[in-house]
């Protein structure tokens, strides 16, 4: 059956035929037992064991966390709440940084997700990967490094994504803690 695929084929398509068996040969046995697989910290999703000497470039890890930090406090100025940055790089593999944020609607959620994806092309030079398809209650960017979730109170309680990450580093967020200090002082001056 496959000759009858490559015959009269030209040589390129035969070739590459032949490539893709070979790798569909040394490719991983779908039946591989779960032992086969490194589930660190009860995740398939965890980060692969790197040894007690890796660590990423500083550098980079440095423009990550300005990137998430910037973008935590675009959605701070565009009032969203209860705002959380977590260091989830030594936990999974797929991306460095983790933001959470609650929004109270759909205008809001809309307008927090526009400015961060405005402040990200135009200062960052970053675009979103993959589809951003809608605007629901529970909006993602992934900007590679960075993932960013917002949505409303009752999709956040619902998920609970936070608790995922509980052994994630909480990044300090300063413009935050400014900002609770500002305000406690300008009601102290109206008393």
């Amino acid at each position: 059956m496959r000759a009858s695929c490559t015959a009269g084929a030209p040589p390129a398509a035969t070739e590459t035929a032949a490539v893709s068996q070979d790798r569909a040969a040394e490719a991983p046995s779908a039946s591989a037992s779960s032992s086969d697989v490194d589930f660190q910290n009860g995740s398939p999703l965890a980060a692969p064991d790197r040894g007690d000497d890796w660590s990423p470039p500083e550098a980079a890890d440095e423009a990550t966390h300005e990137f998430a930090v910037a973008m935590a406090k675009v959605a701070s100025d565009t009032k969203g709440e209860d705002i959380l940055v977590l260091h989830v790089g030594p936990l999974v593999y797929w991306t460095s940084y983790m933001m959470f944020v609650t929004v109270f609607s759909k205008p809001q959620l809309n307008a927090i997700i526009g400015k961060i994806e405005k402040e990200a092309a135009e200062n960052w030079g970053r675009v979103i990967t993959g589809a951003n398809p809608g605007r629901g209650e529970w909006e993602v960017l992934d900007f590679g490094d960075v993932v960013i979730h917002a949505f409303t109170s009752e999709q956040r309680d619902y998920y609970d994504l936070e608790s995922f990450y509980g052994a994630a580093e909480e990044v300090e967020l300063k413009f935050l803690a400014e900002e609770r200090q500002t305000q406690s002082l300008g009601w102290q001056k109206s008393l």
